[in-house]
């Protein structure tokens, strides 16, 4: 709803500014790369979607439009998406939630599109505009018309309750209805000033929201967050924030016991506790003005489930390779690696899988760092140390014929990522050995079923097991599984067989999205 950029705030940091800082870091989730979230007016021009840690670091702008206005966003952590309203063009986009493949998925026709929720469990989003409260897959398909009268505010779900909650500055009402077509529509709230962000907390048994800050308005200009009980029940004021200028960004986190808002006219991001205690700056925004808000109650980041490790003899002339070890993403994922000194930092070059040590590096211990990049963002993970040392055919142990120690290397393989997800009928699975030998991949579905549906089942042809045999160098690789039947999960179980006899097998899933 803002139209015009507030001037900014004095640069300075004092160390009052400091200490508040540090007092927010500590009320901010324990997953440490958890991130917030928010549209904003960018001091460049034009409105974006940035997103930045809890304190405040790593500051980015994620999507950029030089012309329309980003209102809203909701994010599905699950499968690493956000979602967003576009007020002036009437259109919802999406992107992963590193900010790639960002698509217009919903033209609303003009509706000027305000608040969006999501129902993930069920693929579907909803969200406000000026004919009434909307709902459609996430796609973008089936749009439906839910409530016949404008909703011009943000919209919050009880989805346990299958009650939705949205706010009307107009009219000054918070509203409830079903999460269905055509419900009875109920004023909650009544009289408020210019309710417009929105956010429910069920196991609480409250609603929160905060006011607009409309200067045309002077009922508009009061920066406080209310709340109420489910039932429309005991409204009290639980902030005041004079000077912040709200414009509609409100997120709570009830497991943590924090509530979240945006400051358009502070330019800052604020935390309190449920009951409104402990109001604070979180972290400051810059010279960008924040508008919608939705922050990471869980860390949906690449996630190191076992330790990168390096196989090999650790003698010079003898090749060492990187292991990634495991990893939960979401999406695809690649992984980078670079080899170090430890102590003494990267080898320049050398961030491949493999790496031969020299004899320059003898008495040096070496690691391998991975990076592993999903559609999230980009997480690392260190392995154990290496010593080097002159031990190997072919190099002088001492005075005197060559040594003949023969090494054997440990075939160490596996797929790389615990749970993979594919958004089609074909998947690329990545694995890694540390010996070339040749792999065998098969895909069983995992089929559970009710009574009502094995009887169904007899009638239709149950998916069939994929098999892929595929010879396999050192390293890292992929192998791709084709004809998959989406909205199936599949277990899959690898076995590579190298050249001298060994055999490793190792398993995953994958769950295939349905269209």
């Amino acid at each position: 709803m803002l139209k015009a950029l507030y001037s900014g705030r004095n640069a300075g940091v004092t160390m009052l500014a400091c200490l508040a800082l540090l007092a927010a870091m500590a009320l901010a989730p324990l997953g440490a790369q958890a991130k917030v979230y928010f549209s904003a007016f960018l001091a460049q021009g034009g409105t974006g979607i940035e997103r930045a840690g809890f304190d405040g670091s790593g500051l980015e702008t994620l999507q950029f439009e030089p012309a329309g206005f980003e209102d809203d966003l909701a994010l599905d952590t699950l499968d690493g998406k956000m979602y967003w309203t576009d007020t002036d063009a009437s259109v919802i986009s999406s992107a992963n939630l590193n900010g790639t493949d960002a698509q217009i998925v919903l033209d609303d026709f003009a509706g000027e599109p305000l608040g969006i929720a999501l129902d993930v469990a069920s693929g579907k989003m909803y969200w406000t505009d000026r004919e009434g409260v909307k709902r459609a897959n996430l796609d973008g398909t089936e749009q439906e018309l839910l409530t016949k009268e404008p909703a011009r505010g943000f919209i919050a779900l009880d989805l346990s309750a299958r009650q939705m909650y949205w706010a009307d500055w107009p009219s000054g009402d918070i509203k409830t209805a079903a999460m269905t077509k055509e419900p009875t529509v109920t004023d909650l709230v009544t009289k408020q000033f210019c309710p417009f962000g929105i956010a429910v907390d069920p196991s609480g048994d409250h609603v929160y929201w905060l006011d607009l800050q409309e200067k045309s308005k002077k009922k508009c200009e009061q920066d406080v967050i209310r709340r109420a009980n489910l039932d429309g029940s005991e409204v009290q004021t639980i902030v005041e924030r004079p000077g912040a200028g709200f414009e509609g960004g409100l997120a709570i986190d009830p497991v943590t016991g924090k509530l979240y808002w945006s400051e358009t006219e502070a330019h800052d991001i604020g935390i309190s506790n449920l009951d409104g205690s402990q109001a604070q700056t979180l972290f400051s925004t810059g010279e960008d003005l924040p508008e919608g808000l939705a922050v990471e109650t869980e860390n949906p980041h690449p996630a190191n489930t076992t330790a990168p490790s390096i196989e090999g003899s650790g003698a010079v002339g003898s090749p060492l390779v990187c292991n990634p070890g495991t990893w939960t993403t979401t999406g695809p994922v690649s992984f980078g690696y670079e080899w170090a000194i430890v102590g003494a930092g990267a080898i320049e070059g050398a961030t491949g899988t493999a790496y031969v040590p020299s004899v320059e590096e003898v008495g040096d211990m070496l690691d391998c760092v991975v990076t592993a990049t999903d559609n999230v963002e980009t997480s690392t993970a260190t392995s154990a140390g290496v010593g080097i040392a002159v031990s190997v055919a072919g190099f002088p142990s001492g005075p005197g014929p060559s040594a003949t120690t023969v090494v054997q290397t440990r075939l160490v393989a596996g797929i790389a990522v615990a749970r993979l997800t594919s958004s089609s009928t074909r998947a690329r699975v990545p694995v890694f050995t540390s010996l070339a030998g040749t792999a065998t991949l098969k895909a069983t579905p995992i089929v559970k079923l009710d009574k009502a549906s094995r009887a169904r089942s007899k009638k239709r042809a149950k998916p069939k097991a994929i098999t892929v045999h595929q010879k396999l160098h050192v390293g890292r690789d992929t192998i791709t599984l084709n004809k998959l039947i989406p909205g199936t999960t599949y277990r899959l179980v690898l076995t590579i067989r190298s050249a001298d006899g060994q055999t490793v097998s190792d398993a995953a899933t994958l769950k295939v999205a349905r269209r």
